[in-house]
């Protein structure tokens, strides 16, 4: 018997507000992966394109258990270099896929797409139908593999956000079985991966 999955989605004034003294939710998505049927659906906006930013380490962990660069919870363990993002403190030493997916690590996230390369990370992106599925980066820069879902080419809309997640949820996506059961492994994604 199937569980009934809800996907939450919920973009706010982080996105779309030019400040963070006019905090309003721009959209939130309430959708019944079950059924597909929509619970709740607030905000104008959940039909444009905006960056994926973090949302996209889920792709990525996918991108990464199926080809093959992430091995299990804790490898591989790459260690922190100088040059690397380091917004955060945490960033700033070894990190595993664990770490990685709970912390929001970009350095990592950058390497595993360096490691893919363009042409199979374009791949995916296009596979997984991920919106816009742009991951050239900014125009004129050679940046995709490590700019592209941040700020930058690669746009989704909550709207197709769900509809991702409704597949991956279902296991409908172009990847191993190994792939699905890491990334559900190795995160609280808030949605449960069954088959």
């Amino acid at each position: 018997m199937k569980r009934r999955i809800i996907h939450v989605l919920a973009v706010s004034e982080l996105l779309f507000c030019a400040s963070l003294s006019h905090a309003e939710t721009s959209c939130l998505l309430l959708e019944d992966a079950a059924s597909t049927k929509i619970l709740k659906q607030e905000g104008a906006v959940c039909d444009q394109r905006i960056t994926p930013a973090s949302t996209f380490k889920l792709d990525l962990a996918l991108m990464g258990y199926d080809a093959g660069y992430l091995v299990d919870e804790h490898l591989p363990q790459l260690p922190f270099h100088e040059g690397y993002a380091d917004w955060m403190p945490n960033w700033k030493q070894p990190v595993d896929p664990a770490a990685w997916l709970r912390d929001s690590v970009v350095w990592y996230s950058q390497r595993l797409t360096e490691w893919l390369g363009m042409e199979r990370f374009q791949r995916y992106a296009g596979a997984f139908h991920y919106g816009n599925a742009d991951v050239s980066g900014d125009k004129g820069k050679n940046n995709g593999l490590t700019r592209a879902w941040l700020s930058s080419s690669l746009r989704i809309s909550p709207l197709e956000q769900a509809a991702f997640l409704r597949k991956l949820a279902r296991r409908e996506l172009s990847v191993s079985a190994c792939a699905f059961d890491m990334t559900e492994r190795i995160g609280d994604m808030g949605v449960s991966i069954s088959g």
